[in-house]
């Protein structure tokens, strides 16, 4: 576990700038002393280990939104992904983070394009998050979507999106934290309907 922390909080592994990137470094580096703190000062304190399946099935209980993250490819093809991971970081300046998994496929080209779109499913669109969570080749077959002002795909139908530009990466352990500052946000100003819910695996309706 250390060692997951020890790679993240290398300074060459992220891309710092300006009080942000401090800051997350800093968070890091705090993480990575705590662990290393509570490995060689346990003072008797039994431990228990934790397994893959104990963990998804605890962080399973937290009901989170769910998102579809998209970007384009270096060859300007749409991409992208499915996360729930998601979190406004600040409001001044406008601040988010999603997480990714290290293996996906996309991740190459968020950190590649260094803008993305988050799209903010509602109720109806659990098929569009089961499709873009998938290993399908083009998961935009038969989506509809149209390109943003700054040139990410905005899926249709969503009850919101927002275009942002990546400001911080940072490896940590098997995923990246992405953070990006918003450039435009793309609403109708209402909600048009309940948004998609995922708790313990599965996806729900708020209003069901």
């Amino acid at each position: 576990m250390l060692r997951c922390f020890e790679k993240a909080s290398r300074y060459g592994r992220n891309r710092s700038s300006g009080t942000t990137g401090r800051i997350m470094s800093l968070f890091v580096l705090r993480i990575r002393r705590d662990m290393m703190f509570a490995t060689t000062h346990a003072g008797g304190i039994p431990h228990m280990t934790i397994e893959v399946d104990q963990w998804r099935s605890i962080m399973g209980r937290f009901v989170t939104g769910v998102n579809v993250v998209t970007t384009v490819d270096k060859n300007g093809n749409p991409v992208g992904l499915t996360a729930n991971a998601f979190s406004s970081v600040s409001l001044e300046p406008p601040l988010l983070l999603i997480c990714a998994d290290r293996k996906s496929e996309t991740l190459k080209s968020l950190l590649g394009t260094k803008r993305f779109c988050v799209n903010i499913l509602c109720e109806e669109q659990d098929l569009l998050a089961r499709t873009f969570a998938s290993k399908t080749a083009d998961k935009f077959l038969d989506v509809p979507y149209h390109m943003g002002t700054f040139g990410m795909p905005i899926l249709d139908g969503c009850i919101a999106s927002v275009e942002v530009e990546l400001v911080e990466s940072y490896e940590v352990a098997d995923h990246y934290i992405l953070v990006g500052r918003g450039l435009m946000l793309h609403n109708d100003g209402a909600l048009p309907t309940m948004p998609l819910a995922f708790f313990s695996g599965r996806f729900h309706k708020l209003s069901a």
